[in-house]
């Protein structure tokens, strides 16, 4: 069987109730070579009936118990054949163009490991928060401020993926997104597709933005070090080292101001350390 262009991943766990519209947005594609992956990581929820009620052979579903999302994703892309790979929270919901213009995207510019697109934030109802203009790529920028431009909608090529091994690191729960775009930078460039094609939705629920503890502030730090750690780094990389130091000690202090104002100055005070009058 002739393999798909796409393969689209959606883990999930408990989100019955946004499930459905996530995947009924991408089955109505207008791009419809693709295959879609879901991998319920245990969820106790409504979530198998909710997949049941889609009756598409294109998707096909995985479980396995609770691990976390980023071991769903990593089981989920070892199986995955498409030359391109999405990943796509389940409650995230695309717009129709979506796969359209990313497969267009990275199918006209072969040096670029990612594709990522503008994107609409919406509240639990789905009304529209804020559209985000996403920037445009620039490594240096990305490094020196420790944040990727990629965002929801983003697209993968599979063949730089697969250099990872694994695409998503299980030691880093929180910022396994960032540590993927950093080392697929290493490969080559992400490019920005400037038309609104995705959504991220913001609500209590999401580890984003419930989730500020130690361990995502400790994790920020860790990737920053380890980053910066290889031994590939060109020199024009190499030598962010402290400011990149510092924009991850800055987020760390960021994470943790509202509930542990200590621990959060001093990472201030670290993060000042390393790049001085800032």
């Amino acid at each position: 069987m002739k393999p798909p262009i796409v393969s689209v991943i959606t883990p999930t766990y408990n989100r019955a109730e946004l499930l459905k519209e996530t995947v009924g947005s991408i089955l109505n594609q207008t791009f419809e070579d693709f295959e879609y992956i879901v991998v319920d990581d245990g969820s106790t929820d409504d979530t198998s009936k909710v997949l049941r009620s889609f009756r598409d052979p294109r998707m096909r579903v995985i479980k396995q118990s609770n691990q976390g999302e980023v071991s769903a994703i990593n089981r989920a892309w070892s199986s995955a054949r498409g030359r391109f790979v999405a990943i796509v929270s389940s409650d995230d919901p695309m717009l129709p163009l979506w796969l359209e213009a990313m497969v267009a995207a990275l199918d006209g510019n072969p040096d670029a490991t990612v594709a990522y697109p503008d994107w609409i934030m919406i509240d639990d109802e789905g009304e529209t928060v804020q559209v985000i203009r996403t920037r445009d790529y620039k490594q240096h920028e990305m490094v020196a401020e420790f944040t990727a431009p990629a965002g929801p909608g983003a697209l993968i090529r599979k063949s730089a993926g697969d250099l990872l091994s694994p695409p998503r690191r299980p030691e880093f729960r929180y910022c396994a997104d960032l540590d993927m775009w950093l080392r697929l930078s290493m490969i080559g460039h992400l490019m920005r597709v400037p038309k609104v094609l995705a959504t991220w939705r913001s609500h209590p629920g999401s580890i984003s933005v419930a989730e500020r503890t130690h361990r995502r502030a400790e994790e920020l730090v860790a990737l920053a070090h380890d980053f910066f750690a290889r031994k590939d780094l060109p020199f024009e990389v190499e030598v962010l080292r402290n400011r990149g130091l510092y924009s991850a000690f800055k987020l760390a202090a960021w994470v943790l101001e509202d509930t542990d104002a200590k621990i959060a100055a001093e990472y201030t005070k670290r993060a000042n350390y390393m790049y001085p009058g800032q």
